[in-house]
């Protein structure tokens, strides 16, 4: 941005949006004092508290319970990595702690019992819709495989609509306090892109809920496909989420998405165990070549390194994600901090190292 660019006259429209003239707007920012972080932490956690059942609406005059902490990772499998009833993810929950720490993470003990919760459904539709799922043993029938990968779409969904609240905020604005002009409008543009990005996403979440929400009332799940991959051993990384694929496994390109006019293709994934076994799942709507690229890429490497590319891949694209700790603490640091480093870059669309996930 030039020096021209940041000058703003005082007759001129806010850069906020606002729809105001600067001077009746942010033009006094410099002078009014900075938000304290504690505030945004509040207003965060308040965005973040919604409860409401995430059912189709056809089905939502049949709530009963009140709305509940929802896991969205099995119960059963976080108890089987779990020690002293903890497992190990990422907080970002907390805007002070990664303020205070540089934006650096690093995994901490979570109890298992709050351990990928979400307040996404009441307690009769919890228990009735994922009985088969987390009180029978996993067979891979696609009706199982849906219901996985449904409760990963509904709970991105919950997250993208609590994020524009949260970015929709006076708070938000309220950022530019202390700030010169130019930081102003550089805060201002970013604010922008972000609450851009975040409503377009959420259109195509609307898009796909739908679509989901349509193949579970009429249980027609031939138009769902998924890639079952069964293991000896319990895994020790557990996740549920949905990513949108930049690279397939071998590092190439296979959907652009850095233009918001980009139609984005999602995969789901889901990581858990079952009747001492381990399961990882992809799962994809319809016939689509990016998916099936994806899909294919995994097929192709070799058993020995499969586990690996897989864990590379969670800590690459998904923020749901819990460690055993055993696990953790026995791998070097070296290798941790390759995993955080990962993990870090989820929303950065072009980070070399992310580029290929089984190296």
């Amino acid at each position: 941005m030039n020096n021209k660019s940041n000058k703003i006259g005082r007759n001129d429209p806010c850069p906020c949006g606002s729809g105001l003239k600067y001077k009746k707007c942010h033009l006094d920012s410099p002078n009014k004092p900075s938000v304290k972080i504690s505030e945004l932490d509040k207003a965060f956690n308040n965005s973040y508290s919604k409860k409401y059942c995430s059912v189709p609406d056809l089905l939502k005059g049949e709530c009963e319970g009140g709305i509940i902490k929802a896991h969205s990772v099995t119960k059963s499998s976080l108890e089987k990595i779990s020690q002293n009833d903890h497992v190990f993810g990422f907080n970002i929950s907390s805007l002070s702690s990664a303020i205070k720490n540089g934006g650096k993470v690093r995994p901490k003990k979570i109890g298992k019992g709050v351990a990928s919760i979400f307040t996404g459904f009441c307690s009769k539709h919890d228990n009735s819709l994922f009985t088969k799922i987390e009180d029978n043993n996993f067979s891979g029938s696609k009706e199982e495989c849906f219901l996985h990968a449904y409760r990963a779409l509904c709970m991105e969904y919950f997250t993208r609509k609590c994020s524009i609240d949260f970015s929709n905020l006076n708070i938000i604005t309220e950022l530019h306090s202390g700030k010169t002009p130019s930081e102003q409008m550089f805060l201002q543009e970013d604010n922008a892109q972000h609450k851009a990005g975040l409503n377009v996403g959420m259109k195509y979440l609307e898009k796909y809920k739908s679509d989901f929400d349509n193949m579970l009332i009429s249980k027609d799940f031939d138009n769902f496909n998924s890639l079952v991959l069964k293991f000896k051993k319990i895994p020790t990384v557990m996740a549920s989420g949905m990513t949108k694929p930049i690279y397939d496994f071998n590092g190439n390109l296979i959907q652009d998405l850095r233009y918001l006019e980009t139609t984005p293709v999602d995969i789901y994934h889901n990581t858990f165990s079952s009747a001492g076994l381990g399961y990882v799942i992809f799962s994809w709507i319809g016939t689509n070549m990016i998916c099936e690229n994806f899909i294919q890429s995994l097929n192709q490497i070799k058993p020995c390194r499969i586990t690996n590319a897989i864990i590379r891949f969670l800590f690459s694209s998904c923020e749901n994600i819990y460690i055993s700790p055993l696990w953790w603490d026995n791998l070097d640091k070296a290798k941790q901090q390759s995993l955080i480093n990962r993990f870090q870059s989820n929303d950065s669309l072009y980070m070399g190292y992310q580029k290929n996930y089984y190296l």
